[in-house]
């Protein structure tokens, strides 16, 4: 569902959620949103906050999330309340005490720990290589093992060299128990790859995105792009 200032909600599968607070504040933009989370798993991408009286805030049974210009992910299972936060921050409000929660952390909230923080998981020594010489050699995707990790969901989407879009064709998604994944990158073009690593205790890490080209006329190198970070630069 969207709101009036442009922020978004997205129930996962079974998820229960109560209004107990929905306010538009006319021409001002400010918007009063204020949500229970019974039960299941809810992603809020919220814009940031307009004027003194502009709030977005979701509560569990343990916990208030209190965010302005974030995107996470608050689940409520049976014993415990579960964060994750793919951008910007969330104040987690329990009790009297407060605890601020950055883009890649995470945290488990219950009544008798409290607060748990931790470190989403994620891809490390990502690398995309040819298994031979040839055109034809098949394109891998590989990095570091991490035995935390449970599993991993991909999408790799494609575009033409000359196409200055944002608009890829996708051509395959799914899930994978490996840390080594072929990519059907046969053909010329740019690619788009996303991965998102899902760890042993079912926190979903930030989804990370690397582009590569394959392009026959350029020097046998390759080209890795890591979204958000300095790319490294070679060409398939």
């Amino acid at each position: 569902m969207r709101f009036e200032d442009g922020s978004r909600l997205k129930l996962g599968r079974e998820a229960d959620i109560e209004f107990n607070q929905l306010r538009f504040f006319g021409d001002s933009g400010m918007v009063d949103t204020r949500l229970r989370l019974r039960k299941g798993r809810v992603k809020s991408e919220v814009r940031d906050r307009v004027g003194p009286d502009g709030r977005y805030e979701i509560q569990t049974r343990e916990v208030t999330a209190a965010v302005r210009g974030t995107v996470f992910v608050l689940e409520q299972t049976v014993n415990s309340s579960r964060l994750e936060v793919h951008d910007g921050a969330v104040a987690l409000k329990r009790l009297d005490n407060e605890t601020r929660i950055s883009a890649g952390d995470g945290a488990t909230v219950t009544t008798t720990e409290g607060v748990v923080e931790k470190v989403l998981p994620r891809i490390e020594g990502m690398s995309i290589s040819r298994t031979g010489t040839s055109a034809e050699a098949p394109v891998f995707a590989a990095w570091a093992e991490d035995p935390g990790h449970g599993f991993i969901r991909y999408r790799i989407a494609r575009k033409g060299l000359a196409d200055n879009s944002h608009s890829y064709q996708l051509l395959d998604t799914g899930l994978s128990d490996s840390n080594r994944l072929r990519l059907p990158a046969s053909a010329e073009g740019v690619y788009q790859l996303t991965l998102q690593v899902v760890d042993q205790q079912g926190f979903n890490g930030v989804p990370q995105q690397f582009e590569f080209r394959v392009d026959s006329k350029a020097p046998q190198q390759f080209e890795l792009k890591l979204s958000g970070g300095a790319p490294g630069k070679r060409i398939l």
